[in-house]
C-alpha cells in the first residue's frame, strides 16, 4: 500500500531549528550482518511508499538507523521481525519548535464512553508518516543506508521527531471534535448521544443508540479520514464491539476493568534481581494502581529498593510476599463504573501509619459502583502527625484529587473518626 498524505490545514511538520544551529550530522553507527536483510526491507517500503527519496545533493544533516527489538501482540519481544528507527536525537536537540499537545486522559476517556453500548476502533495506517514534512526543511531529515552507503531523505514525518505527535494528535482532534454529543450527567438518557476520541493514531468511535446511528457516525469519521487522505489499517479495525480493549484497560457496559493479556505478562513476570527491573514492574503495576486499593500501602517495601542495582543483598521473603500481594492485588482489581452525576457520590477516606488513600463510590439500585481510588505514602514528617490529623489529611488528599466529581455537588463521606465530625 502506497502511503498517503494528509492534505489537513497545518498537517505539514516544520523543523525551524535555533539561531545558529545549521549542522546536525552524526554517522551512521555499524549494524550487525544480521540485520542486512531486514534494515533493506525497511529502505525499500519506505522507497515503494513515498516516505523516502535519494538524496539530491550533499546535506549537513544525517541520523543514523538503529534497529530495535519489536513486541509481539502478547507482549513478548520477538528477534525475527525487528524495527528499524531513526535516531534523530541530535536533531531534536536543536529544533526551536516545543509544540506540546495534551493527549486526553484515560479516565476522561473512560467517563464519557463508559456508558456507551457500541464501539468500533479505527487505526490510522502508518499514520506519522502520512504527515509531510516541509519541502524545504525535508533535507534535515536524511540518513545513510549501513550497507549500500546510499544517503536518502524523508519527504515525510518519521517517527521520534519531537513535535510530531502533537502536530498528528491536534490534527485529528480537530477534524473529530464536533462530533462528540455525551452527556456524561445523564448516563442513562435514551437519547442518542455519541462520542469519538483520539489518542495518537487510535480513533474509538462510541454510541448509546440504535446499531444504524453507530453506523453512521463511523461512516462519518471514514469519510472525513478518507477527504483528508488519511488510510485506514484494516487489520486493526474493531468494528461495533460491546466491548473494547483501550490504553491497557477493557471497557464494557459501562466498566473498566485492567486488559487481561496485561495480567497474563504480570503474572508470568520473571524474578526481579535488579533495582531497573523493579522499576520497570512496579512503573506497570502503576498504570492500574486506580483499580488497586491502598497501592501506595502495597508498594511501600519497594520503592526505596529502585535504585539498587543488586537486589540480592537486601531482598527478603518479605519482599516475595509484597511481590505476590501486588500481583493478587491487581488480579482480583476493582471493577471500576462511570460516574452517574444524577446521583449522589460517596468518599471513603483511610490513613495508616505509611499512606492515606481514598474511594469514590455510588450506590444506584443497591449496587455499589466505584469510580475511582487514589493513594500515596506519607512524607517523613507527615508519618509524625497524629492519628487524626493523618486521617484529616487523607480527607483533604482525597478532595483535592476528587475534585472535578465533587466540586459544588452534595456527597457522602463516612468516617470512623468522631472528632472529624466537629
Amino acid at each position: 500500500m502506497r502511503n498517503t498524505q494528509c492534505n489537513l490545514p497545518d498537517s505539514v511538520i516544520k523543523l525551524d531549528t535555533k539561531p545558529g544551529c545549521c549542522v546536525a550530522y552524526r554517522a551512521q553507527y555499524p549494524l550487525a550482518e544480521a540485520y542486512r536483510d531486514a534494515v533493506n526491507k525497511q529502505i525499500q517500503v519506505w522507497l515503494d511508499e513515498g516516505v523516502i527519496e535519494q538524496s539530491a545533493s550533499h546535506t549537513r544533516f544525517n541520523h543514523p538507523l538503529l534497529v530495535v527489538k519489536k513486541k509481539d501482540s502478547n507482549g513478548n519481544y520477538d528477534m525475527s521481525k525487528p524495527r528499524v528507527v531513526l535516531d534523530v536525537r541530535k536533531l531534536n536537540s536543536i529544533l526551536e519548535v516545543d509544540d506540546k499537545q495534551q493527549l486526553p486522559l484515560i479516565s476522561s476517556i473512560h467517563q464519557n464512553i463508559g456508558n456507551k453500548t457500541i464501539h468500533t476502533c479505527l487505526d490510522i495506517h502508518a499514520c506519522f508518516t502520512s504527515f509531510g514534512l516541509d519541502p524545504s526543511q525535508a533535507h534535515k531529515v536524511s540518513f545513510t543506508s549501513p550497507f549500500s552507503n546510499t544517503q536518502y531523505t524523508f519527504r515525510k514525518a518519521a517517527y521520534g521527531i519531537r513535535h510530531v505527535g502533537s502536530v498528528v494528535v491536534r490534527t485529528l482532534q480537530n477534524l473529530l471534535s464536533d462530533l462528540n454529543t455525551s452527556n456524561a450527567a445523564t448516563p442513562n438518557s435514551t437519547k442518542d448521544d455519541h462520542s469519538v476520541f483520539c489518542y495518537v493514531d487510535d480513533i474509538t468511535c462510541s454510541t448509546s443508540g440504535s446499531l444504524e446511528n453507530h453506523f453512521k457516525l463511523v461512516a462519518e469519521v471514514v469519510r472525513r479520514l478518507t477527504k483528508a487522505n488519511l488510510v485506514l489499517n484494516l487489520e486493526k479495525v474493531v468494528f461495533a464491539q460491546r466491548s473494547i480493549y483501550l490504553l491497557g484497560w477493557s471497557v464494557i457496559d459501562g466498566k473498566l476493568v485492567p486488559d487481561g493479556r496485561k495480567l497474563t505478562n504480570i503474572m508470568q513476570w520473571p524474578p526481579i534481581k535488579t533495582g531497573r527491573q523493579l522499576a520497570l514492574f512496579l512503573g506497570l503495576m502503576s498504570y492500574f494502581r486506580s483499580s488497586i486499593p491502598m497501592y501506595s500501602r502495597l508498594t511501600g517495601d519497594l520503592d526505596s529498593l529502585k535504585q539498587c542495582k543488586d537486589l540480592s543483598k537486601v531482598w527478603t521473603a518479605r519482599h516475595d510476599r509484597t511481590i505476590a500481594n501486588l500481583k493478587y492485588a491487581l488480579t482480583n482489581a476493582l471493577v471500576m463504573s462511570t460516574p452517574n452525576f444524577s446521583c449522589r457520590f460517596h468518599l471513603a477516606t483511610d490513613a495508616s501509619l505509611t499512606a492515606i488513600g481514598g474511594l469514590l463510590y455510588q450506590v444506584i439500585q443497591n449496587e455499589i459502583r466505584y469510580i475511582g481510588l487514589v493513594s500515596r505514602k506519607l512524607s517523613p514528617s507527615e508519618r509524625n502527625y497524629s492519628t487524626t490529623k493523618r486521617e484529616l489529611l487523607g480527607i483533604c488528599y482525597s478532595l483535592e484529587r476528587f475534585h472535578r466529581f465533587l466540586y459544588m455537588r452534595r456527597f457522602t463521606l463516612p468516617t470512623d473518626h468522631k472528632s472529624l465530625i466537629y
